[in-house]
């Protein structure tokens, strides 16, 4: 069956038609068709460029709703000075366990006379803030020799989770340093927000305590 088809003219009526050559059909009338725009009687007709069909999306209006946006952006602060208790960088905390570990900017030393206790105070950090601490140092001296006893001499601590204790022995000679630095793969948080963190060196006769603590504050 032919493809094409014959159309007889009627007298007085032409029909828009382009003549083109197909590589199958060869020689044809291609008939023109209008893209209305859907009104009855419209003559309105659509645009075709170089690129198909243009489309006026001038009057074309979509809503758009939702957050695209942090309510909180991050700001960096590396180049600012920070306030005194401040850290750089944000810390992950999971319950009593902190999965991030980063530097200490604060640290209190408390050096004590011989045969006095010493009593190394972490102040309270505020509403909400614990201390974490990361790292404790505490010295021994011996100012006379001692002869050893029975009981050990031990230092001990307040709120933190435990009540951890240090344990030193009594003899010693004169001018001999004994210490104990504890540096906790994870910082040690302390057991109450917003109280004093201490840890305490006894009266001990010929002894001479110092204590250092380095530690941040964070929720």
């Amino acid at each position: 069956m032919a493809d094409n088809v014959a159309v007889t003219a009627g007298t007085g009526t032409s029909v828009a038609a382009d003549e083109v050559v197909d590589a199958t059909l060869g020689t044809v009338k291609v008939q023109f068709v209008k893209i209305m725009d859907g009104t009855l009687d419209g003559a309105t007709k659509a645009v075709v460029g170089a690129t198909g069909l243009k489309v006026d999306a001038s009057s074309a209006t979509v809503p758009v709703t939702g957050t695209f946006w942090q309510a909180t952006q991050p700001v960096s602060a590396a180049s600012l000075p920070l306030p005194t208790g401040a850290v750089a960088e944000a810390t992950v905390t999971s319950g009593a366990q902190v999965t991030q570990i980063r530097a200490a900017i604060l640290a209190v030393t408390a050096v004590g006379a011989a045969a006095a206790a010493v009593t190394n105070t972490l102040p309270a950090a505020g509403v909400g803030l614990f201390h974490y601490i990361t790292r404790i140092n505490i010295v021994k001296y011996n100012t006379v020799a001692v002869v050893g006893g029975v009981t050990p001499v031990t230092a001990t601590s307040t709120n933190l989770p435990g009540s951890p204790a240090w344990t030193f022995a009594s003899a010693a000679a004169v001018g001999t340093v004994a210490a104990t630095d504890l540096e906790p793969s994870s910082p040690i948080r302390s057991a109450v927000a917003n109280t004093a963190t201490t840890i305490v060196g006894p009266a001990t006769a010929s002894v001479l305590w110092r204590i250092t603590v380095y530690y941040f504050t964070a929720a």
